[in-house]
């Protein structure tokens, strides 16, 4: 991919694919694979540790329970699958937001008009928006 092609593209048309291009400062595209899953390994072991340690009566569930705790940041920053997962997941809630609009037009709503001040007022209001007095259902 280059420059011009990135400049076409929207979140939702993001290439996730580990690109060698020097440009990506991402940790995930810097770091090689084994070293990622190294850390994300070691993260999750010393949680299950720490875990151990601060709970004496712990047992292997909440080893297994502290270990994703720690790791998952991990994860999500120095794999290229975590890395993955987290934009798409990011894209999909975005997406999903923008989806969420009101099925009603703003120009449909029927409106009250405060007699006191002239502020249009939707249905659903029973006091002016505006002033604050007590409107009358027509």
């Amino acid at each position: 991919m280059t420059n011009s092609d990135s400049d076409d593209l929207s979140p939702g048309d993001w290439n996730y694919s580990h690109d060698t291009n020097e440009d990506d400062e991402t940790l995930s595209a810097n770091t090689d694979t084994i070293t990622s899953w190294g850390i994300v390994i070691t993260a999750f072991i010393v949680g299950g540790i720490v875990s151990a340690v601060i709970i004496p009566s712990s047992n292997f569930v909440s080893f297994i329970f502290f270990g994703c705790l720690v790791a998952s940041p991990f994860f999500f920053i120095f794999t290229e699958s975590g890395a993955k997962w987290y934009m798409q997941k990011i894209v999909k809630s975005d997406s999903d937001q923008l989806n969420l609009t009101n099925s009603t037009p703003k120009q449909s709503r029927k409106k009250i008009v405060c007699q006191d001040c002239g502020w249009q007022n939707t249905q659903e209001n029973n006091y002016c928006h505006d002033c604050g007095n007590e409107l009358s259902n027509q």
